[in-house]
């Protein structure tokens, strides 16, 4: 069986209620979102690690909404640059602030 359709299966049973189906997803793909993270943040590790967790909180959310479950890694990731570019515009609405 390949990633894709393992991955499939574990979005049918997350959206049937398992807890531990999504936490496999979670095994599955949360260290490259991770380092897409810290590549994002300029190798902030702490922030990636932390917005890595809210990506994954939001995609637990909005998982009925995902429309392709064999294209769940690309809709991570999706997930993970809106989540990025929204910390990198307010830490620089920050710095503009704290120069004013």
């Amino acid at each position: 069986m390949d990633g894709a359709s393992v991955d499939v299966g574990l979005v049918a049973a997350a959206r049937a209620g398992s807890d531990a189906a999504f936490a496999r997803l979670v095994e599955r793909h949360q260290a490259p979102v991770r380092a897409f993270l810290r590549r994002l943040l300029g190798r902030n590790w702490d922030e990636a690690d932390d917005l890595a967790q809210d990506v994954f909180v939001a995609a637990w959310g909005s998982l009925g909404r995902l429309k392709d479950p064999a294209g769940v890694r690309s809709w991570l990731f999706g997930i993970a640059w809106r989540k990025g570019q929204d910390r990198i515009r307010s830490g620089l609405r920050s710095q503009a602030r704290d120069r004013s």
